[in-house]
């Protein structure tokens, strides 16, 4: 199943696998169609074939996301939901049938998995394998080639959250029709979904808009242009701009860093670590860090000094010091990393030790 959507009645999706399980036990590939109220051009949909039984189909076909009059018909018909990409079949079930019809990806993902590497809970396929592997949808590899495919319309308050403009329709908006997320203040504003990371944004006499404030972009479009947003960005890649990312937040294995302000010579970070986690023994040739424990306590490998820092407290490494930092509680711990130096980039590490098997 996807991950950008909402299921407003998960009671109703839990029946309908309930009721859907018994036939992928019995070797049917289950998609769930959603129940179109409306014509919809931003889905694909699915006709649905013979009845197997009570609400299940057989798939008679896929159609592409189909032009206005298309999905009005499409509705009108009674025959057809909308692809909501949900799917259900056995492990068993889905390898024989991509063995049949997409035996590259199978390939792939197969030497991918067999040749990975594991430390603590993190699996890593193999690179060049999985960056082999074909980019092709479940619906073009497998089911709209199998014969085993079944629908199962749902009517369980379904929406894709694939962009802006939907996220608006789906979430809570004030008298005048606004959706405000943190940092915003409005003035005779209407119908609009603004939302800032960090800056104050400052809305006058604005209508049908959205304005998106991340760490170092800013998005402003109407409603109706908001799906044009991928042709913009390869736009941006293509200019060479640099860094189109949303956020300065970024995942580790051990925990997550949030980039607070970086300058000449310096950055500086927000690090948490989980319980548990720690980063890697590690040096630095061109750059110092400044760690300050904002939160819990820290255990740190300074040079040969293994030391324990509570909050308020801190400590210097100087570049070329091998260091590590550790969370031995169990609370979260919240550290301040000050970077300075000629070089700052994160490639700028030389691991003699990691819990977590990088390079």
């Amino acid at each position: 199943m996807p991950s950008d959507h909402v299921i407003a009645d998960c009671a109703s999706f839990f029946a309908g696998l309930d009721l859907a399980r018994p036939w992928a036990e019995r070797g049917k590939l289950i998609t769930f169609g959603i129940t179109a109220h409306a014509p919809e051009t931003g889905y694909g949909y699915i006709q649905c074939g013979e009845v197997l039984e009570d609400t299940i189909f057989a798939v008679a076909q896929f159609t592409e996301k189909p032009s206005r009059t298309m999905a009005q018909g499409c509705l009108e018909s009674g025959g057809y939901v909308s692809n909501s990409g949900i799917f259900l079949f056995t492990t068993e079930r889905i390898l024989h049938e991509m063995a049949q019809h997409s035996p590259a990806i199978l390939a792939a993902a197969s030497t991918a998995f067999a040749a990975r590497t594991q430390a603590e809970h993190f699996i890593r396929p193999e690179r060049a394998a999985m960056e082999s592997c074909p980019s092709l949808s479940i619906d073009y590899a497998v089911m709209e080639h199998t014969k085993n495919a079944a629908v199962m319309p749902l009517d369980m308050g379904w929406c894709d959250l694939g962009s802006w403009a939907s996220l608006h329709a789906i979430s809570e908006k004030d008298a005048t029709g606004n959706t405000v997320y943190s940092n915003v203040i409005m003035q005779e504003t209407t119908n609009c979904h603004i939302r800032s990371n960090r800056p104050l944004i400052a809305a006058i006499g604005l209508n049908d808009l959205i304005v998106v404030a991340a760490d170092n972009a800013v998005l402003i479009a109407s409603h109706d242009k908001i799906g044009e947003i991928k042709t913009l960005m390869r736009s941006m890649v293509a200019q060479g701009i640099p860094d189109t990312r949303l956020t300065s937040f970024s995942h580790r294995p051990w925990g997550s860093f949030y980039g607070i302000d970086q300058g000449e010579r310096y950055q500086v970070k927000r690090l948490v670590l989980k319980p548990g986690g720690k980063i890697s023994l590690q040096t630095h040739a061109k750059r110092a860090e400044h760690w300050v424990v904002v939160k819990s306590t820290a255990t740190v490998t300074n040079g040969e000094t293994l030391m324990r820092l509570s909050a308020n407290e801190s400590t210097y490494i100087p570049a070329g010091t091998l260091h590590r930092l550790e969370n031995r509680d169990d609370d979260d711990l919240i550290v301040i990393e000050v970077q300075t130096g000629a070089y700052l980039g994160e490639d700028d590490i030389e691991r003699y030790d990691d819990m977590y098997q990088r390079t």
